[in-house]
C-alpha cells in the first residue's frame, strides 16, 4: 500500500526548508520493500500451486545384466581354452575333466545369469578327484600305464582375450555358453560343490574306504556324538553329515568361517591321519580310542582344524564319562 504525503508551508514559520529529498528517498525505499514482498508472496504461491513440471531425471541404466554377460563370456572363454589342454591330455590317455580355475569366484554369478540350479549328477563323488582317483592322485601304476598312448607333453592352455566392449561378440559368446551342455553341467556342479563343503570333505575322507554309510548308526555312533558335543561346547562347529562303519564313526561340520572339518572317533588304524586324502589331519589318543580331525583344501583351512583340535581338549574325559572307555587308562590325557 502506497501513501502520499503533502507538504504545506506555514508562511509564518521560520524559513527552514524541509528535507524533501530525504522524504522522497524514504518513500521510494518503503515502496520497493512492499513491492518486493508482494512479488515474493505471489511467487511462493505460484510455486506451491504449480509444481515444476520439468522432465523427470533419466534413471541410471541397470548394468548388472551387462556385467553378468561380460563375466559369463570371460568364464566361457576360460572353459574353451582349458578344453584345448584337456583334449590333448585325453589323446594321450589321461581323461581329465575341465574345471574353471582362474574365474572360479565368478561361477555363482554365471549360474544366476544363465538360470542354472546348482546340482551334481554325482552327489557321492561331486569332484573329479573322487570320480577318477587313480588319475588325479597319480597312483594308478600299471592301470594308468596301460591307458597311456604316446607322451604327455601337452602345452599349457591358451589364454584367449575377450573383448568386453564388443556387444556383438559378447552376445555370441553368451549364446554359445547357453548351448554348451558340458559347460553348463560343469558350472552347476562347481557351484554346488562350493555350497556343500561338508559333503565334499566327507566324501574325500572316505575315499577308497568301503562300508561307510552316511547317516546310519553303528558301534561308534555314541562315541562320535559325545565327542561332537564337546566340540560344540567350545567352538562353532555344526555337524552336517555323518558316517559310520565297524571301525569308526565320523561327523563333518561347518565352522563360523564356512569351512568344513571332519571329526572321527574309532580304532587307531581307522584314524584320519592314516592313509587319508585330506590336506591336513591331527589326532588325540584316548587309550584304545583315537579321536582325529582333518580338512581338505579349499573346503577347510588349517586354522579351522586347529580351532577344532583345541576344542577337543576334554574329549577323552567325555568318553570316560560316557563309559565308552575306562578312566584308568586315560589319567594323563586330559588337556583342559
Amino acid at each position: 500500500m502506497t501513501q502520499e504525503y503533502v507538504v504545506v508551508e506555514d508562511p509564518h514559520a521560520p524559513r527552514e526548508r524541509p528535507d524533501r529529498d530525504g522524504a522522497t528517498s524514504r518513500r521510494r525505499v518503503r515502496a520497493a520493500l512492499l513491492t518486493g514482498a508482494a512479488l515474493a508472496f505471489v511467487a511462493m504461491g505460484a510455486a506451491l500451486a504449480w509444481p515444476d513440471r520439468g522432465p523427470d531425471p533419466v534413471p541410471e541404466p541397470d548394468d548388472r545384466a551387462a556385467t553378468a554377460a561380460r563375466i559369463t563370456a570371460v568364464v566361457y572363454q576360460e572353459w574353451l581354452d582349458r578344453n584345448v589342454l584337456v583334449e590333448c591330455m585325453e589323446e594321450r590317455g589321461f581323461p581329465y575333466e575341465v574345471r574353471i580355475v582362474d574365474h572360479a569366484d565368478s561361477l555363482e554369478t554365471v549360474a544366476q545369469f544363465l538360470g542354472l540350479e546348482p546340482s551334481t549328477a554325482h552327489p557321492d563323488a561331486p569332484v573329479p578327484l573322487l570320480r577318477q582317483p587313480d588319475l588325479y592322485l597319480g597312483r594308478g601304476g600299471a592301470a594308468m600305464a596301460e591307458r597311456t598312448r604316446g607322451g604327455s607333453a601337452c602345452t599349457m592352455p591358451p589364454r584367449t582375450s575377450v573383448s568386453t566392449l564388443d556387444d556383438e561378440a559378447l552376445e555370441r559368446a553368451v549364446a554359445s555358453a547357453r548351448e554348451d551342455e558340458r559347460f553348463l553341467t560343469t558350472v552347476a556342479e562347481q557351484v554346488w560343490v562350493e555350497q556343500h563343503p561338508a559333503q565334499v570333505t566327507h566324501a574325500i575322507s572316505l575315499l577308497r574306504q568301503e562300508g561307510a554309510i552316511a547317516g546310519e548308526a553303528g558301534p561308534w555312533s555314541e562315541a562320535v556324538e559325545a565327542v561332537a558335543a564337546v566340540v560344540q561346547e567350545r567352538a562353532v562347529w555344526v555337524p552336517v553329515v555323518t558316517g559310520s562303519e565297524e571301525s569308526f564313526a565320523q561327523a563333518v561340520g561347518l565352522t563360523d568361517g564356512g569351512g568344513a572339518v571332519a571329526v572321527r572317533v574309532g580304532d587307531e588304524a581307522a584314524s584320519l591321519d592314516r592313509d587319508s586324502y585330506l590336506t591336513r589331519t591331527d589326532a588325540i589318543a584316548c587309550g584304545p580310542v583315537t579321536i582325529s580331525a582333518g580338512v581338505k583344501n579349499p573346503w577347510g583351512t588349517t586354522e579351522e582344524l586347529a580351532n577344532v583340535m583345541d576344542a577337543l581338549g576334554p574329549a577323552c574325559n567325555a568318553l570316560i564319562g560316557a563309559g565308552i572307555v575306562e578312566g584308568e587308562s586315560l589319567a594323563d590325557v586330559y588337556w583342559d
